[in-house]
C-alpha cells in the first residue's frame, strides 16, 4: 500500500484515533524512557560494585604485596596476584617493582571495557628514621563487558514491563476522555455536517449525565443552536439578493457584448479607410518628392500610425475587460524580441538624434516559455512612449535576472530615457490612470494614453508587476517584472566559454557614451583588453601611439554614426595604411539598412553587426574574424554567415581531477561554481556552511578551497581563521583558500586577506577568473 493512502495517513483519522495514537506514541516514548532510564542507573550500580571489589581486593592484598616485595619473594608475590584475579570481579592484575620488572596474573579485557585501579605500594614503618620506600605499583583491573551483557539482557524485560503499565495508563486515559468528550464532539460534528442552505435540522441535544451543569460543551450546543437559526435567517435573504444579481449580470452581460459589437464594428470600419491611408502613402513616400511634399506625407502616414495603434489598443483592452485575451505561452528567443522592438522603433529614435540601446544580462538563458507577441507588444508602448517624450540622450531597454532557478527566471524589463520626467504627485496620478477602466480611460482623457493601460493589463495577465520611477527633468523608468520558466534546450540555454578572446587587444570607437559603456562591458566579458574613444580623431591618435611603442591593436570596433567623420571614410583610412593593415575592423550599425553590409565590404571591413544582436552575435563574429586572420581568410562575416550564437565552442582547460572544496549556502551559486569548477577539471564537494566546510577540510585531502564569505552558523571568516590555526598546530602545508564575495566595497579584500584567505573574487562569478585562480595556484 502506497504510504499517501488513507490507511496510514493520520491527519485523516477522526479526532478520537488521533488522540488514541498520540496517546499511545506519548506512552511508548515516555516508556522507553523509564526502562533506559532504570536500565542505566543498574548499570551505573553495577560499575560502583565492580569499583568496590577493586577496592577490597587492594586493602586486602597490600600488605602482604608490601611484605613479599620488601623481602624480594617472588613466589609469594605470584601467590598473591593469583589469589586477586580469582576474585569474582577482577580480571587482570599486574605488579610494577621498583627494579623495573613486571609480575602480571589474568587476561587484560579490551581496551574499551577496563576499569582500572592503579595504586602505588609504599613502605613506611614506625619508628623508622629512612624516608618511605616506593617499592612499586599495582595495577587491577575490571571487565565492564560482562556488565554491559547484563544490560543488554535485562533491559528487554524492563522496557516490556514498562510499556505494559503506560499502556494500561494510556488505555484509561483514552477511556475516560472519549466517555467525557470525543462522543459528544463527534455528535456535535455529525449534526454540523447536516447544516446546509437547504437542510435545517432539529435542535442540537446531547446525550448527557447532568445536563444542567454548564460547561464548555453546553456552551457549544447553544452557540450552534443559535448559529441555525441565524443561518436560516440568512439564507432567505441572500437567495432574494441572488435572483436580483443574476437579472443584473444578465443585463451587464448584454451592455458588455453590445459594447464589444460596437468596438469590433468601429475597428472593421476604421481600418478600412486607415490602411487606404498608410499604404498609400507608403507607396508615395518611394516616388519622387521635394522636401516638403515629403514632409507632408511623412506627416500623414505618422498620424494615420498613430491612430491605428489606439484603435488596437482600445480593441486589446475591450478583450481583456472581456475575458477573451489569452496569453499564449510558446518557447522564444528573448533576444531576438528586443530585437525585433528596437529594429521596429529604430528609425523614430534616429529621427529624433536618440541613441536606442539594449542591454540583456549574458547570463540569462536564449530560451524562455512565454507569449513573444504580447512581451514584444509591452516593450513596444514602453519604448514608443519614451521615444517620445524624450527630446535629446537615450532610451535604453535592460533586461535583468532578478532570480532564477533551474526552472524559471524571474526578469526585470525595463525602458529607461532621458526624457522630460515627471514629478512625485503627476508620477502617483500616472500610477492610478493605468488602472482604470476602459470607459474611465476614454472619458478623463489621460495624457498617458491607453498604451500603459495595455502594459499594464498585459503584466498582470502574466501575473506580473509594473512600476514606474521617474524624476522630473532627469528622465523616467518604467519597469516589468516576469517570471518565465526556462525552455530545456541546452543547446540554446547553456552559455559558452569566453576564455578563447583573452589576450586580444581591441580598440572602440563610438561617439554615443551609453553604446560605448555596453559595448565595453561585453568586450570585458569575454576577456579583451580595449581602450575607447569617441571620435574617429582620437582614434588615429591612439593607433599612432600603439604602432610607435609596437603594441598594435588586433580589432577595432568602430560605430557606424561617429561624430567627426563619416564612418566609411575612417575605415578606408585605415586600410588604406600599411602600419594598420593587419588590424581587424568590426562595424557596428545602431539602424542598419539595406545594403550598408555591401558598403562596408567595399572599403576592406571584417565584420557588420546590428548593436541590439551585440549580446547574442559580438562574441562568435569575434571569433571567426580572428580566425579568418589566422587561416588567411577575406570577408565580411556578419550575424548571417554564422549558423548560430553557439557556433565556437571556447578552449576548456584539460582535464586533471584536481580535489576543490566549494563552500557556498546559496543554492543557485553552488550549481552554478561547481559547473563552472568542473568544466576545468576539479572535482568538487560541496559546503554549504563554514562548520561543515571545517569538518569536510578535516575528513579529506583538498588541493583548494572556495570560501563564500557570508553563510548561516559560521561565516567564511571563522572558517579559514580554525582551519589556518589547525594547520599550523599540525604543521600542515597551507591549502590555497580563495574568496567568494558579493560585497565588493572597499577593504572588504583586506579583511578576507587578514582572516587567512589567499586570493578575492567577487560575485557575479566569471568563468575566466575562476580559470586564472586555478591555473595559477594549480599550475598547467
Amino acid at each position: 500500500m502506497r504510504r499517501g493512502d488513507s490507511t496510514f495517513n493520520l491527519k485523516s483519522k477522526p479526532l478520537s484515533g488521533r488522540l488514541m495514537a498520540s496517546i499511545f506514541m506519548v506512552c511508548s516514548l515516555f516508556g522507553f524512557l523509564v526502562a533506559s532510564v532504570q536500565i542505566w542507573v543498574q548499570y551505573q550500580s553495577d560499575i560502583k560494585q565492580s569499583q568496590h571489589s577493586l577496592d577490597q581486593a587492594l586493602n586486602t592484598f597490600s600488605g602482604t604485596l608490601l611484605n613479599s616485595l620488601w623481602h624480594v619473594d617472588k613466589r609469594e608475590i605470584v601467590l598473591h596476584l593469583q589469589g586477586i584475579v580469582k576474585l569474582p570481579d577482577i580480571k587482570y592484575a599486574q605488579l610494577s617493582t621498583a627494579y623495573g620488572e613486571k609480575v602480571s596474573e589474568g587476561r587484560l579485557p579490551p581496551e574499551a571495557y577496563r576499569i582500572e585501579l592503579v595504586t602505588p605500594l609504599i613502605l613506611k614503618r614506625e619508628n623508622d628514621v629512612v624516608e618511605a620506600h616506593w617499592l612499586g605499583e599495582l595495577l587491577l583491573v575490571a571487565d565492564r563487558q560482562v556488565l554491559v551483557e547484563k544490560v543488554w539482557s535485562d533491559f528487554p524485560g524492563i522496557l516490556a514491563m514498562s510499556l505494559l503499565a503506560f499502556y494500561i495508563l494510556g488505555l484509561s486515559i483514552w477511556l475516560l476522555t472519549h466517555f467525557l468528550i470525543i462522543r459528544h464532539l463527534d455528535a456535535i460534528a455529525k449534526y454540523a455536517r447536516q447544516l446546509d442552505k437547504d437542510n435545517f435540522a432539529d435542535t442540537l441535544t446531547l446525550k448527557r449525565s447532568f445536563t444542567e451543569r454548564r460547561d464548555e460543551l453546553t456552551d457549544i450546543v447553544q452557540t450552534l443552536n443559535q448559529v441555525r437559526i441565524r443561518l436560516h435567517r440568512e439564507v432567505s435573504r441572500l437567495r432574494h439578493l441572488e435572483g436580483v444579481a443574476r437579472d443584473e449580470k444578465a443585463h451587464a452581460q448584454q451592455i458588455s457584448k453590445a459594447k464589444s459589437m460596437f468596438l469590433a464594428s468601429m475597428s472593421h470600419e476604421l481600418r478600412t479607410p486607415m490602411n487606404g491611408v498608410i499604404g498609400f502613402t507608403s507607396l508615395l513616400l518611394d516616388t519622387e518628392l521635394d522636401s516638403e511634399q515629403r514632409e507632408y506625407v511623412q506627416t500623414v502616414k505618422g498620424s494615420a500610425e498613430a491612430l491605428l495603434a489606439i484603435i488596437n489598443d482600445i480593441l486589446d483592452i475591450s478583450r481583456i475587460e472581456s475575458g477573451t485575451l489569452v496569453i499564449e505561452p510558446v518557447p522564444f528567443n528573448l533576444r531576438n524580441t528586443v530585437a525585433d522592438v528596437v529594429a521596429l522603433l529604430g528609425k523614430r529614435a534616429e529621427a529624433k538624434g536618440l541613441a536606442f540601446e539594449t542591454r540583456i544580462d549574458p547570463a540569462l538563458p536564449m530560451m524562455l516559455e512565454g507569449d513573444p507577441v504580447r512581451l514584444r507588444q509591452i516593450l513596444i508602448n514602453l519604448a514608443a512612449n519614451a521615444i517620445k517624450y524624450t527630446k535629446r540622450g537615450y532610451v535604453l531597454i535592460s533586461v535583468e535576472s532578478a532570480k532564477q532557478t533551474h526552472r524559471d527566471v524571474q526578469l526585470r524589463i525595463a525602458v529607461e530615457d532621458t526624457g522630460i520626467g515627471m514629478a512625485a504627485a503627476r508620477r502617483e496620478k500616472l500610477i492610478k490612470e493605468v488602472g482604470l477602466s476602459l470607459d474611465e480611460i476614454v472619458l478623463e482623457n489621460t495624457e498617458t494614453g491607453l498604451g500603459l493601460r495595455i502594459c499594464h493589463q498585459l503584466v498582470q495577465l502574466m501575473a506580473g508587476e509594473m512600476g514606474i520611477e521617474s524624476e522630473e527633468g532627469r528622465g523616467s523608468t518604467f519597469w516589468v517584472t516576469l517570471v518565465m520558466p526556462q525552455v530545456k534546450d541546452p543547446m540554446s540555454n547553456v552559455q559558452a566559454d569566453m576564455n578563447a578572446l583573452e589576450g586580444l587587444k581591441a580598440l572602440v570607437i563610438d561617439s554615443n557614451e551609453l553604446g560605448r559603456k555596453i559595448t565595453l562591458e561585453l568586450l570585458s566579458q569575454f576577456g579583451l583588453s580595449f581602450n575607447a574613444v569617441s571620435t574617429g580623431q582620437q582614434a588615429f591618435e591612439q593607433l599612432e601611439n600603439a604602432s610607435d611603442t609596437s603594441t598594435r591593436y588586433d580589432l577595432i570596433v568602430v560605430d557606424d554614426l561617429i561624430i567627426d567623420m563619416d564612418a566609411k571614410e575612417f575605415c578606408e583610412t585605415v586600410r588604406s595604411s600599411p602600419q594598420w593593415k593587419n588590424c581587424a575592423i568590426l562595424v557596428l550599425s545602431a539602424n542598419p539598412q539595406r545594403g550598408d553590409a555591401a558598403r562596408f565590404r567595399s572599403v576592406g571591413v571584417e565584420g557588420f553587426l546590428s548593436k541590439q544582436l551585440r549580446e547574442s552575435y559580438l562574441r562568435p563574429i569575434i571569433q571567426q574574424i580572428m580566425q579568418d586572420q589566422r587561416d588567411g581568410r577575406h570577408r565580411l562575416v556578419t550575424r548571417f554567415t554564422l549558423h548560430g550564437p553557439q557556433t565556437f565552442e571556447a578552449e576548456a582547460l584539460p582535464l586533471r581531477s584536481v580535489p576543490v572544496l566549494l563552500v557556498e549556502d546559496n543554492i543557485v551559486n553552488q550549481k552554478l561554481a561547481a559547473r563552472m569548477l568542473e568544466k576545468f577539471g576539479c572535482v568538487v564537494d560541496v559546503a554549504e556552511n563554514g562548520t561543515s566546510a571545517v569538518k569536510a577540510w578535516q575528513d579529506k585531502h583538498y588541493q583548494m578551497i572556495f570560501m563564500d564569505c557570508i553563510m548561516p552558523q559560521m561565516d567564511g571568516y571563522e572558517a579559514t581563521r580554525l582551519i589556518r590555526q589547525q594547520e599550523s598546530e599540525a604543521g600542515l602545508q597551507k591549502t590555497p583558500i580563495i574568496a567568494l564575495t558579493a560585497n565588493a566595497m572597499v577593504g572588504e579584500e583586506d579583511l578576507c586577506r587578514a582572516s587567512g584567505m589567499d586570493d578575492f573574487i567577487t560575485k557575479p562569478i566569471k568563468a575566466e577568473q575562476l580559470k586564472s585562480v586555478v591555473e595559477h595556484y594549480m599550475g598547467d
